[in-house]
């Protein structure tokens, strides 16, 4: 039998109603879905997590009419993104060429393709060898299909992904092998939303052509144009080193005159005022020091950080996992971790927990990347917004660097609803890159303000002379 053939209907599928975007934090979004697809139990595997594609009920029949489209059925070469795992088997029954992206893009090449072993035999340690064999791909391929995972998406083909997902420098770094691509994604029918906000689709995200769910194929009529470049400021200084391609794409654009600015790292950081003195980095401060056990051998890291991401608050370390066993750091207390993890299930089995001797570190201090070059910013425009809702810092600042705009100071005045931020560039610069913006309804009104001279300090009057 088929493993597409689907002996039972769905009937969640039609009665369900499709899910709500309320939030402006990409974050608080993913968070909510996961929790209303756990809900309505549409849901067939493990709990949703926004690090984490759902495995939905419907997505046999989603997969069947994703093969049956044109477009599939003429494609001779099909790239599925990590997430839809499903369609791998679909493009192999098929006999079409499968590519997938390189594992964390760790190596020089963006795709290899997928061969499926036979048969997957277990090792001497009772773990069964890898479902596909991993080969190398020609530099002039041509992919016709790019089948990719959505959390949400809206009826233009904007989309949401999931927490650290990398489809839009695959694209890019895919270069040619992209050229003419069809995107489809599969998803179920409360994932369509009605508009996914602009402020969570940046020009690095792809757009999807095709939306394809269990009861229906959505056809985007106005196709969006697909990311050309990476855009640098959402690029982080642990993204550059973990994938040796963007170094060498990097300096290509900047000797092409782009701006190759990394994003801002701004979570731990604490800055002095005044620019291009050292910056003061803390380690997260932690709690507690907790043991684990037992837990399932195969555990994986990323597995276990995201049944715990569940419970408490983001922040913690995994030190150690091994033999069952794992040692943990939270930012909790002793008591805190122990009322929150009391009922910690992993697999079939209750996790115990024992608190363990913690020393806490004290502050280290170090200099920031490129302080003996850097110079101090110069900031050429100011504005005020307004029409920003419930928008917090973190919600603008994101939104802002979506835009390639790079900014300095940045307040929020909660009271009226209106934020103050200065910006590197100029004032004509700054409105076009910000045209259109908003949070959720509210569209956000820039006013530009004049941009003061600082003035300088004046030396104290010298003591008048007493006779």
């Amino acid at each position: 039998m088929s493993p597409l053939t689907v002996q039972q209907p769905q009937p969640t599928v039609t009665t369900v109603p499709s899910f709500q975007i309320t939030d402006t934090s990409h974050l608080a979004v993913l968070r909510k879905l996961c929790t209303f697809l756990s809900h309505h139990c549409l849901v067939t595997t493990l709990p949703p997590l926004p690090t984490r594609y759902p495995q939905c009920l419907g997505s046999n029949e989603a997969a069947m009419r994703a093969a049956a489209l044109p477009e599939f059925i003429s494609a001779g070469v099909v790239l599925v993104s990590p997430g839809v795992a499903l369609m791998s088997d679909v493009v192999l029954q098929e006999g079409k060429m499968l590519v997938s992206p390189v594992p964390g893009l760790r190596e020089e090449k963006v795709f290899q393709q997928l061969v499926r072993n036979e048969p997957v035999e277990e090792t001497e340690e009772g773990k069964k060898s890898p479902k596909y064999q991993r080969l190398e791909v020609k530099e002039d391929l041509k992919i016709d299909l790019l089948v990719v995972g959505s959390m949400v998406v809206d009826e233009m083909g904007r989309r949401i992904g999931k927490k650290r997902e990398r489809v839009g420098l695959e694209f890019v770094l895919g270069g040619h092998s992209l050229k003419k691509v069809v995107v489809v994604t599969l998803v179920h029918d409360c994932q369509v939303v009605e508009e996914v906000p602009e402020t969570m689709f940046s020009a690095q995200d792809v757009a999807v052509d095709i939306i394809v769910t269990p009861t229906k194929v959505i056809r985007i009529k106005n196709r969006m144009p697909k990311p050309d470049k990476i855009l640098w400021s959402i690029v982080t200084k642990n993204m550059m080193e973990n994938i040796p391609l963007l170094e060498s794409t990097r300096k290509k654009d900047k000797d092409a005159g782009m701006k190759v600015k990394l994003a801002v790292r701004s979570v731990e950081r604490i800055r002095n005022r005044e620019f291009g003195e050292r910056s003061r980095v803390r380690e997260v401060e932690m709690g507690c020091k907790v043991k684990l056990q037992p837990l399932p051998k195969e555990l994986k890291y990323s597995e276990l950080k995201n049944v715990l991401r569940e419970k408490v608050e983001p922040g913690f370390k995994v030190g150690l996992l091994k033999f069952g066993i794992a040692i943990a750091f939270f930012k909790e207390t002793n008591s805190m971790i122990i009322e929150k993890l009391q009922d910690l299930t992993i697999g079939d089995e209750k996790v115990e927990l024992e608190l363990m001797e913690f020393v806490k570190k004290e502050e280290k201090i170090v200099a920031d990347e490129d302080t003996t070059t850097r110079k101090k910013l110069v900031m050429k425009s100011k504005f005020k917004f307004e029409k920003i809702g419930n928008a917090q810092s973190d919600d603008l600042k994101e939104a802002l660097n979506k835009r390639s705009v790079h900014f300095g100071f940045l307040k929020i005045f909660k009271n009226s609803g209106v934020a103050i931020v200065l910006f590197q560039e100029e004032a004509t610069e700054v409105i076009d890159k910000l045209e259109g913006l908003a949070f959720g309804d509210n569209a956000v009104v820039a006013v530009e303000l004049e941009l003061e001279e600082k003035r300088e300090k004046k030396s104290p009057k010298p003591p008048m002379e007493t006779r």
